[in-house]
């Protein structure tokens, strides 16, 4: 029931499959409902979740269509701040109820969404202690979002509408601070950020895990976390509810257990139980709620039920009951990645290792719990990472090839370092204890930084930034069919078949993803980057040739990234020459975010002047090229150079 459900809500929302598409296969499943056969509830359940997509996307649509009075005009605002997004280059502010002050040609109505706009810190305009929950006002100028067409490109439209985001826009002025009080939460949370030590020391990890907020997070950082599969420690998800629930249930159920009598007259257990989930809720309450951690909590909870009545449910079915739920709830999150790798990740775990839990030998000495502990915590992560592994490649692009090893460690270090330490900083931070909560979470910030340097060392091993083309939807569903199968045979107790089904399957999909598949005739195609020009010439041998990266020097999604993930939807991961014909942003800005986006870079082509030879991004970008085996080539007017079977003159 629970994947017929799915999968009617995911058809309804998916842009892949045409309208008339699913009104055909809507009549065809009303249809198998009218007879009693097999699939007759199957089909019922598809096509509620057909219905329930539809009325979404109806939904959507009309939150949306925004007037033409509030775009492309000065318009004075006053608006609720939601949330704040730090860069080098700007601050993002998200903001709710927003409404537009009375005047010739300014709408009427307050706007249905959400809108972002950026303060640019280029503009030096005076920017006051924004807090979320602040009620502001400011001239902004807003337009309709604009959705770039590249291949492989990021579903940037999808997701403001998955977050009801309408319009994106500037501050022209402003912002002011209007009097009104701020929210109690966000002012719990602001007591939180005081305490907090600076980004480079660790708080911006520290902010992540306790506010779910990442923007303080540098792109090195994020790049390492990415390649050795251990980013999902940045984001509060059901690791760090579980384990704040597995706290408060140990602490509850140590205090009740000092008296025998307690222990006869009281549910010890289920208290503790219901201690672990309000635990757990309210860490996430002080998170803000993110999507993943509703998704996360709505999972736990599921969990909780299925323990608490755990003679009549099946954990399995439990797992589906939740995933109904979530999606009832929160129609758009079929559609999220962070979903569905939850839900990979815990199915895999309850098909490999219920089948265990109920043969293990309890040997009571603290070094068997120790090595049991590590036993545990091992399988889980070859479990997860296997079932997880095509989506993970799907949508970051790359094979975590160190992320077992990473992953034993760094989930080691912030279960038992960093996550008690920060939590604790956090309860005094609200007790306005703000000596004890600092001296904790700079405890805290020890073991990130330790962490880090952890993380550094696998991104600088051997195939330790390992991108890969984007994989065949065949190969994502082979790979998956054969974990499925490779679990029944593990519960049957044929775990050595088991075994060799999953090598074979993890071999058969690193070996047809990895290399690439470049296209079989030339191509040049004129990359839609916004501000500036990006091309790049590929010849029928796989020669590639990138004319210009412009975007935003610091920014971790600009023009480079954009050829990036172009490169990798069309087969391809390396770049022979880089030919950059100015030293502006414009032209240049994306050049480093290209170079680490690649699995080889061959050369660099640059003009012979000395604006270039002394220009910053330049010698930073060539320092990067000539570690990673490249070199550099210096031109002058008049030039001829061969590229493949193309001759290449520099006027």
């Amino acid at each position: 029931m629970a994947a017929a459900w799915t999968a009617g809500l995911a058809c309804a929302q998916s842009e892949a499959v045409a309208w008339p598409v699913v009104g055909i296969l809507s009549l065809f499943l009303l249809l198998i409902g009218l007879f009693r056969s097999p699939f007759r509830w199957p089909a019922v359940w598809a096509i509620l979740g057909i219905a329930l997509g539809s009325v979404t996307l109806i939904r959507q649509a009309q939150i949306v269509q925004v007037g033409e009075d509030w775009q492309d005009q000065p318009l004075a605002i006053t608006a609720t701040l939601v949330a704040i997004e730090h860069s080098s280059l700007s601050l993002k502010l998200r903001l709710a109820d927003v409404r537009a002050d009375v005047g010739a040609g300014a709408p009427t109505n307050p706007l249905a969404g959400l809108i972002d706009v950026y303060l640019w810190k280029q503009k030096q305009l005076e920017i006051p202690a924004l807090i979320p929950g602040q009620r502001l006002a400011a001239s902004v100028k807003l337009h309709t979002p604009h959705q770039r067409q590249n291949p492989g490109g990021f579903d940037y439209l999808g997701m403001l509408k998955r977050q009801h985001v309408v319009l994106t826009g500037s501050v022209q002025s402003g912002p002011e601070i209007l009097p009104q009080t701020v929210p109690w939460l966000e002012t719990m949370r602001q007591n939180i950020r005081n305490n907090l030590p600076d980004k480079k020391d660790g708080g911006g990890i520290l902010s992540a895990i306790l506010l779910a907020e990442r923007d303080q997070i540098s792109t090195p950082v994020l790049d390492a976390f990415s390649a050795s599969g251990t980013a999902h420690l940045l984001a509060i998800s059901g690791m760090h509810l579980g384990m704040v629930a597995g706290w408060c249930y140990l602490l509850s159920w140590w205090l009740l257990t000092r008296r025998a009598r307690w222990i006869v007259h009281i549910p010890v257990r289920r208290i503790s139980l219901l201690a672990g989930i309000v635990g757990a809720t309210a860490y996430a309450t002080l998170a803000g709620w993110p999507l993943p951690t509703q998704r996360a909590g709505m999972m736990l909870l599921a969990v909780a039920v299925a323990w608490w009545w755990r003679e009549s449910y099946d954990p399995m079915h439990t797992l589906l009951l939740a995933l109904m739920i979530i999606t009832l709830l929160q129609p758009t999150a079929v559609l999220s990645v962070s979903l569905w790798l939850s839900f990979a990740a815990a199915a895999a775990l309850l098909l490999f290792m219920q089948a265990d839990a109920h043969q293990q030998q309890k040997d009571p000495s603290f070094w068997a719990s120790v090595q049991r502990l590590l036993k545990g915590l091992l399988a889980v992560t070859v479990i997860a990472g296997l079932a997880t592994l095509p989506i993970i490649t799907d949508t970051f692009g790359r094979i975590p090839v160190w992320s077992i090893p990473a992953n034993l460690l760094l989930v080691l270090l912030y279960s038992a370092w960093v996550l008690p330490m920060a939590l604790l900083g956090e309860i005094f931070s609200l007790l306005a204890w703000p000596d004890a909560a600092s001296l904790l979470l700079q405890g805290a910030a020890v073991g990130v930084r330790l962490g880090n340097d952890w993380i550094e060392m696998f991104y600088h091993f051997p195939a330790g930034n390992l991108w890969i083309a984007d994989i065949p939807l065949w190969l994502g569903l082979a790979y998956a069919a054969a974990l499925m199968v490779a679990a029944w045979l593990w519960q049957h107790q044929r775990r050595r078949i088991a075994s060799l089904l999953m090598a074979a399957g993890l071999g058969m999909f690193l070996l047809l993803s990895i290399p690439e598949r470049p296209p079989s005739d030339s191509q040049f195609i004129a990359w839609d980057v916004g501000q500036g020009a990006a091309s790049t010439l590929i010849l029928p041998d796989g020669k590639v040739m990138v004319i210009d990266a412009p975007g935003s020097y610091g920014s971790r999604f600009n023009g480079g990234t954009t050829i990036a993930d172009g490169l990798r939807a069309m087969g391809l991961t390396h770049v022979d020459v880089i030919m950059i014909s100015h030293a502006q942003s414009d032209h240049a800005g994306g050049l480093l975010r290209l170079l680490e986006q690649q699995n080889h870079v061959g050369e660099l082509w640059l003009a012979d002047v000395p604006a270039n030879r002394d220009y910053p991004a330049f010698r930073l970008a060539i320092k990067r090229l000539q570690q990673r085996g490249g070199s550099v080539r210096w031109l002058s007017q008049g030039d001829f150079q061969t590229f493949g079977e193309a001759k290449i003159h520099i006027l």
